[in-house]
């Protein structure tokens, strides 16, 4: 575990700066899991598949979005919505900084989100819609993580 966070944290920050700018490396931020880092994103990882587990594995069929949702619900829909323009992006200009500033925003958007709703404790209905979110955050993170070859966790 030890040797792939330090693989996720060295190659986040090699690839979070444009090659035609100045690397200054420091441990202290490409350690740092609160943001922008490479074990910021594995944490975030880790997070969803721990949610999961404790919904039992499987995700729910979701029928229909619930009525209300939380604006942090829309602006996570929103962001995930963004991931095939990210990518696409990213390719045409060469650039994967664009990716590491998406699975940041990404995973600060997701992380602020679980510590205001409850996933597992939601009421029916808006439980299944939580876990699927959770899923589809799961999935793209774990995505983009294999395209910066940031190693994926099961736990950390």
């Amino acid at each position: 575990m030890a040797e792939a966070v330090a693989v996720g944290a060295i190659r986040y920050s090699f690839l979070s700066v444009s090659p035609n700018k100045p690397l200054t490396f420091s441990w202290d931020k490409v350690l740092n899991l609160r943001q922008n880092s490479g074990p910021f994103v594995q944490y975030t990882y880790v997070r969803t598949n721990g949610i999961l587990e404790k919904a039992g594995g499987e995700i729910p069929k979701l029928t229909q979005i619930p009525d209300s949702i939380a604006n942090e619900e829309r602006e996570l829909i929103l962001l995930l919505g963004e991931y095939p323009e990210v990518i696409a992006r990213a390719a045409q200009e060469l650039r994967l900084e664009n990716i590491i500033e998406y699975v940041n925003r990404l995973s600060l958007v997701f992380n602020s989100y679980y510590e205001k709703y409850p996933v597992l404790n939601a009421e029916p209905g808006i439980r299944e819609f939580r876990i699927n979110l959770v899923n589809a955050v799961r999935v793209v993170l774990g995505n983009a993580m294999d395209i910066l070859g940031i190693p994926r966790l099961r736990r950390m």
